[in-house]
């Protein structure tokens, strides 16, 4: 009886699109054509993104399968995944655009799958579409956050907290530019030395009797071919310890690890630093300093300290003493949105005033984690069981 014999194992097989036609769809367009595995990838200029897509749609390319706006610090760029379900060839279209004039086509009107995209793409990353039916203010709605942001988070001129990072430059655009031939994706080219062959490494002279003997830390000759083999173990890190403005850091503990002598001169002895300003009690307003660092409380800004300083309230004890009325008063009328925390600004500088670092750290944190009990909307009906 003859042994059973399996089937051979299906492969799938997803055929490119003819070169003729991808010819004639890139034909009198600023485009760079590309193959990745079984995708062809078209970067074409700003200016045909649109052009492209029209004529994309006319071929037959009826499935938009995904949308994503991406930084990449020097612009930023929208990769569209289109697919033909029948023939299920598939074509991925990028373009870039300057931070400066962040405005895309949109191609919502030819596959209405795109719009949740195209919001999430101006949410995330400020990237917007002109002419998208769902828009607010001349660009697209929020789809994840609320309407009153006016930052897009998933840009890298932005920490996590929100706030623009200080000194942050955008990189030049690159040249060539991405629908260009020669244009490096993500770096720039690596210059020709890094590529050079290494030199071979010079082997250390003897140590010599005689110097050994005048100088008595002098260790002894190694090695080099057991010393480069043997590397040296990585610094071990250190976790950083949170120490609220106004106070000294702490002293480290003693090592129980016994220490190398590595040379006996004596260390450099550092200047003496600058004392570091001391908390002052609200009971004493003859020592308050004029002007207090309103910035290190939590959802305020150098922009909103810079209103609430020229508003007259630039010391903790001002800004508890000002009700939230006064403060959304003065955000307004600056022109600034505000902010989701703005009740606990009197309390945080009160507990400031008064020298409280701890309990401004327990608060500070609880905001940050969005713990803090907040009132609820009387106008929303609780759901209770019958």
């Amino acid at each position: 009886m003859s042994e059973p014999t399996l089937a051979p194992a299906k492969v799938w097989h997803i055929p490119l699109l003819e070169s003729d036609k991808t010819n004639g769809l890139v034909a009198g367009l600023k485009a760079r054509v590309e193959t990745i595995m079984d995708t062809i990838q078209i970067t074409v200029a700003l200016e045909d993104y649109r052009t492209l897509c029209e004529r994309l749609f006319k071929a037959g390319f009826d499935f938009p399968s995904s949308m994503s706006g991406t930084d990449f610090e020097w612009g930023l760029g929208v990769a569209l995944q289109l697919q033909q379900l029948e023939s299920k060839r598939k074509i991925t279209v990028r373009t870039y655009c300057t931070y400066e004039n962040a405005h895309v086509p949109t191609v919502s009107d030819l596959w209405g799958g795109v719009d949740w995209h195209e919001r999430e793409a101006y949410d995330l990353v400020g990237i917007i579409f002109d002419g998208h039916e769902d828009s607010l203010d001349g660009h697209p709605r929020r789809i994840l956050l609320e309407d009153h942001w006016t930052i897009h988070p998933l840009q890298k001129r932005y920490n996590t907290r929100g706030y623009l990072i200080d000194g942050w430059k955008a990189k030049p655009f690159p040249s060539p530019a991405p629908w260009e031939e020669g244009f490096q994706p993500f770096a720039a080219a690596a210059p020709a030395a890094a590529h050079a062959p290494t030199a071979p490494k010079a082997v250390a002279a003897p140590v010599a009797p005689a110097a050994v003997a005048s100088n008595p830390v002098a260790e002894a000759p190694v090695n080099p071919v057991v010393a480069e083999s043997a590397p040296a173990e990585p610094p071990k890190k250190v976790a950083k310890k949170w120490v609220p403005k106004g106070e000294a850091a702490p002293a480290a503990a003693p090592s129980s690890q016994p220490q190398t002598l590595v040379s006996s001169q004596p260390e450099p002895v550092a200047a003496p630093a600058e004392a570091a300003p001391v908390a002052v009690e609200a009971t004493s307003p003859a020592v308050v300093s004029s002007q207090d660092d309103l910035t290190i409380i939590e959802g305020i800004g150098p922009k909103r300290a810079e209103v609430l300083v020229a508003a007259g309230i630039a010391t903790f004890v001002q800004l508890e003493q000002t009700s939230v009325a006064k403060i959304e008063e003065i955000m307004k009328a600056a022109g600034l949105d505000l902010a989701p925390g703005i009740e606990s600004w009197s309390k945080q500088a009160g507990l400031l005033a008064k020298g409280d670092m701890v309990g401004f750290k327990a608060l500070t944190d609880a905001l940050v984690a969005g713990q803090e009990e907040k009132p609820r909307n009387p106008k929303i009906k609780r759901w209770e069981p019958r």
